[in-house]
């Protein structure tokens, strides 16, 4: 018989900090859960612990920054599709919305889980990558950027520390004069072209 895992369940950044910082790597965080579902069905996920941030209210929101619009990493497909303000300044990455999954992964899924997966299959990545976004990553220590570009190390390696977490995306606002349309891959080689 295998040992159940432990899960914590966390409202506030500064409690994910916490067990993040006492159990560095030897904790999964999950929040959408749509990629981690697949892994546990196909029995290749052996973590024991798991970090649930679903419920932390700081790491959601889309907000208008002036040059840029800040993105909560729990922000999820559907909100994302809904925004006004990603409508208005990001039409790429609502474009890229949706074409993920079904609405029921849509509801579920985040931004930020899209992006720390670190899968080269992720279907907001290219559209990041585009906008030259950055991320802000967050622990006990505070707060530091990072390009987007440069987040990756290799497949699924990413720069994150064992104790940090993934709060939030900035990312530049098109300017009036910019192309509102946007070119996707698709994953069986052909493009769709999207047009604002």
């Amino acid at each position: 018989m295998t040992d159940m895992p432990t899960a914590y369940s966390v409202e506030t950044l500064a409690d994910a900090y916490r067990l993040l910082a006492e159990h560095g790597r030897g904790v999964r965080v999950i929040a959408g859960g749509t990629d981690l579902m697949v892994l546990m069905n196909a029995h290749q996920l052996d973590a024991a612990r798991f970090l649930d941030i679903w419920r932390v209210a700081e790491l959601r929101g889309i907000s208008d920054e002036g040059d840029h619009l800040r993105i909560g990493a729990l922000v999820t497909y559907t909100e994302l599709i809904r925004s006004p303000l990603s409508q208005r300044h990001a039409p790429a990455l609502v474009a890229a919305s949706r074409t993920i999954g079904a609405v029921q992964i849509q509801n579920r899924g985040t931004l930020g889980g899209n992006i720390v997966n670190a899968s080269p299959a992720g279907d907001s990545l290219p559209v990041l990558a585009a906008y030259d976004a950055e991320l802000e990553i967050g622990s006990h220590r505070g707060l530091r950027r990072v390009a987007f570009n440069q987040f990756y190390t290799g497949y699924r390696q990413t720069v994150l520390e064992a104790d940090e977490l993934l709060v939030a995306v900035q990312l530049p606002k098109l300017k009036a004069d910019e192309p509102r349309t946007s070119h996707l891959e698709s994953r069986d080689g052909g493009a769709r072209r999207f047009i604002q």
